[in-house]
């Protein structure tokens, strides 16, 4: 059982430095997916379909909002710093905040315009 258990935990272990390996030898790894990752940091207050909700607290709609819209920077700075309820998602990479302010703007708005994980990382 021991060594079962020391291959499964072995096996994890390898799949999850697998991206990493392959990231450090000078290939490209794959841009994190907006909606996959809005899912996982965004939905649970925000709602799947950026409605927003009230309850616990108010977590305002990001779908057909003007103001998310407008600026790519509001949304940035709102993911990077927090406000009000809302926790600050600092330790989230450039390339997972910008893939989930792009699925924000262009899904939920129209706004028709992608950033870089650069633009992110100007804003730290």
């Amino acid at each position: 059982m021991k060594t079962m258990r020391a291959l499964l935990l072995g096996g994890l272990l390898a799949a999850a430095a697998l991206p990493l390996a392959l990231a450090q030898d000078g290939s490209e790894a794959a841009a994190p997916d907006g909606a996959e990752q809005y899912q996982l940091f965004c939905a649970a207050c925000h709602m799947s379909d950026g409605s927003g909700a009230e309850g616990a607290g108010r977590y305002p709609n990001l779908a057909d909002n003007l103001v998310v819209e407008a600026s790519a920077d509001f949304v940035i700075m709102r993911i990077l710093n927090g406000y009000g309820a809302m926790p600050a998602f600092r330790s989230l990479s450039d390339d997972n905040i910008a893939a989930i302010v792009n699925h924000v703007r262009n899904t939920f708005n129209d706004a028709d315009e992608e950033i870089s994980p650069e633009d992110v990382a100007d804003l730290r």
